[in-house]
């Protein structure tokens, strides 16, 4: 199944390619324009959910004990190795493909055909792997707090949805080669994934923020993904040198990867809206609001419901999230407070390094230093923001 789901994902960012390339580059010869439709971003987003829930079902099996971890399968590797393993199993595949049907052409259109052929073919494994990479963290995690009223909990086992969460948030000490299974492994296959000489392409780096993004909005980013997305990537987008107009897409990309880092600190956050979503418990639609307005009659009726209806929301939450709790240990706690840090502490490095702050002796480092130059002029528009 998910070796399917890989190829159809592979064929789709081809496609997608091919259509970019080749069939609007004749369009427009032809002077016959013709508004392309964005399908390949929502075809491969939802393949990439199919995946993520795919390899979390594989992985993880439910237990009796419904309150109980259940233990990954040893015969499967850690998630993200799954999907990027699927992958690599559709890339192979497909270089054994192409080499067969190029050999039936003529030999001086073979070069030119397994050239045109080749950049396919590594757009098609770039994206595959950066639309697995987001969409595992949309798909199988939750966000802490009240935040998840327009999030799709995925129909699996709510234990199963725990083991991945601790497993997704589990990262390594550092990134040249003690990596986890987290936002630090994931990191790193998109870097081995974009890279290509000493240099990323635009594209390239907005995929990297995007996926980034996606990470930042369930877990806190480890402080040397921080280092390296926002400290060296994301100012070079941000820097009032580079606010070209072929950069926009790259520069809305760190911009919200800069605002979910700073929102997945927010003071309101408390240790328990980061436990809850780390067990797979969910906030449980426990914010209930009460209706607009202090009118008597059947609106006053429906807001006292409301209220009930919240407040009935809000014990089965807090019952749900005790026994969890019991189930796995009083560890659990312990671990959300250092996750619930751990996200302020990213917060902070990564505003030292938009604002070049040395983390050492919070002095400058210099007025080139990050956005100190944009950050020290007169603002460029009515709302103040330069």
């Amino acid at each position: 199944i998910m070796l399917s789901l890989a190829v159809a994902m592979y064929v789709s960012a081809f496609c997608a390619y091919e259509e970019e390339n080749g069939f609007y580059q004749q369009r427009q010869q032809q002077q016959q324009q013709q508004a392309r439709s964005p399908w390949a971003n929502s075809v491969l987003s939802d393949l990439g959910n199919a995946l993520s829930i795919t390899a979390l079902r594989v992985r993880y099996r439910p237990v009796n004990d419904k309150y109980a971890t259940p233990p990954p399968d040893p015969s499967c590797p850690p998630l993200i190795d799954m999907l990027v393993n699927a992958v690599n199993l559709a890339k192979e595949a497909a270089e054994h493909l192409f080499s067969q049907a190029i050999q039936q052409h003529d030999q001086q259109q073979q070069h030119a055909i397994q050239t045109a052929i080749q950049q396919a073919h590594e757009y098609a494994v770039r994206r595959s792997v950066a639309a697995c990479i987001k969409a595992l963290p949309e798909t199988v995690l939750l966000p802490p707090g009240g935040e998840d009223a327009g999030h799709r909990v995925p129909s699996v086992d709510r234990a199963c949805l725990r083991a991945a969460s601790m497993e997704l948030r589990s990262v390594g000490s550092n990134l040249d080669g003690d990596v986890g299974t987290g936002m630090d492994k994931a990191w790193k296959v998109l870097v081995e994934s974009e890279q290509r000489g000493d240099s990323l392409s635009e594209t390239s780096a907005t995929q990297l923020l995007e996926c980034c993004e996606a990470w930042a909005r369930y877990v806190a980013v480890p402080v040397p993904v921080i280092e390296e997305t926002v400290g060296r990537l994301a100012l070079r987008y941000l820097h009032p040198q580079q606010q070209r107009e072929q950069h926009e897409k790259a520069r809305g990309a760190a911009f919200q990867y800069l605002v979910s880092i700073f929102e997945s600190a927010s003071p309101s956050l408390k240790p328990d809206d980061v436990l809850a979503a780390a067990l797979g418990v969910g906030a449980g639609g426990h914010h209930g609001k009460g209706g607009k307005g202090g009118g008597g009659g059947p609106q006053k009726k429906n807001t006292s419901n409301k209220m009930k209806k919240g407040s009935r929301g809000k014990k089965r939450h807090e019952r749900r999230l005790g026994r969890t709790k019991d189930g796995v240990g009083v560890s659990s706690e312990d671990a959300a407070e250092e996750e619930l840090l751990a996200r302020r502490n990213a917060a902070c490095v990564a505003a030292a390094a938009v604002f070049g702050i040395s983390l050492v002796d919070g002095s400058a480092r210099d007025e080139e230093a990050g956005l100190r130059r944009a950050a020290t002029t007169e603002a460029t528009s009515t709302h103040g923001v330069c």
